[in-house]
Parts: structure tokens; C-alpha cells; sequence
């Protein structure tokens, strides 16, 4: 249940001028918030897209949410969301619908972020930007969040539903 976001590259249309070209944790940023922008104009493969509700005034956060079948064969929510602003960003996160499961001990929070902007991977220090898991402690239908600034975050919650396609306004993230 990790990134696989990180794994596409667009930056020559997410990133201009001297930050184009380079791995830095802008371009990580800028590309995530165009591939979550991207997303929401197709069908994801394997995925089923849901409409999450983002209720904010602020033009720094971006997110989407998807529901997969993992390995296992059980349903889970992922719940991605961008945020490119220089502050850290209180949410509360709404789940309607979806039967979010009784394993919610086992749900994650997997955040990429660094304390600059302009920091990058290289041959010589190729661990310095990498996303940290984390387990999160409040996992419910209700939740309040908090999102590092320059950041993307990822939340994976198991749920009980199989038929996901009926809750397409389930998810509602308000600031």
C-alpha cells in the first residue's frame, strides 16, 4: 500500500523555468498535484475513482480518492492529497457510505515531505527525500488530519463495502 504516484513523470508540463529537469521535492509536488488534476478526467485502471469533496478557500491543496482491491482481496480507501503550501494545513476528513472496516488498527498514513523545498535524491545521498509511514491512531468515518507543509499524503483504510461505485460523493475533506 505505498506511493506508486511517484513512479510517473511529467514535469516538463508540471515544472518550468530552473526547476524543470530536476528530482526536487517541487517537482514531486508540482507533478502529483497535475497527476491528481489528470486523474480526475479519466478512468483509473484497476481503481474506481471516487469524487472527493475538498471544501477549502485555499488554492495550495489538491486531492483525490481511489478504492482498489489489494492482494489479499479486501477493499481498501486510498486518500491522496497535495499540499504545495508553506504552512501545515489542519483537515477533517468525512467517510460516508463506504463501511470502513473493524481493522481500522492497521490503517496508514504515508507522507513525502522535507524541511526544503529544493532538496533532492542523488547517487550520493539517494534516501534524502522518502516517504515516512506512519499508523494512523484516529482512524475513523471521522477524522482530523494533519498535512506537512510541501507535502503530498496518502491515507489507506480498509472498508467493508464491495460495491463502491454506489458512493461516489463519499468522501468530503473540509478545512
Amino acid at each position: 500500500m505505498g506511493f506508486t504516484i511517484f513512479e510517473a513523470s511529467v514535469s516538463d508540463y508540471a515544472v518550468t523555468g530552473n526547476d524543470a529537469g530536476t528530482g526536487s521535492l517541487l517537482a514531486a509536488l508540482a507533478d502529483t498535484r497535475l497527476l491528481i488534476g489528470l486523474k480526475g478526467n479519466r478512468e483509473s485502471n484497476g481503481a474506481t475513482l471516487l469524487d472527493a469533496k475538498l471544501q477549502t478557500n485555499s488554492s495550495t491543496l489538491v486531492a483525490s480518492a481511489i478504492t482498489w482491491q489489494n492482494s489479499d482481496g479486501e477493499t481498501c480507501l486510498k486518500i491522496k492529497i497535495v499540499n504545495f503550501g508553506n504552512s501545515k494545513v489542519n483537515l477533517k476528513v468525512s467517510i460516508d457510505g463506504l463501511g470502513l472496516s473493524s481493522q481500522l488498527s492497521g490503517s496508514t498514513k504515508t507522507a513525502l515531505t522535507s524541511s526544503n523545498l529544493m532538496d533532492e535524491n542523488s547517487f550520493t545521498d539517494p534516501k534524502k527525500v522518502v516517504p515516512a509511514q506512519t499508523l494512523v491512531e484516529n482512524a475513523d468515518k471521522d477524522m482530523d488530519v494533519v498535512l506537512s507543509p510541501y507535502s503530498v499524503t496518502s491515507f489507506d483504510l480498509l472498508t467493508e463495502s464491495n460495491n463502491i461505485k454506489q458512493y461516489q460523493d463519499a468522501i468530503h475533506i473540509k478545512q
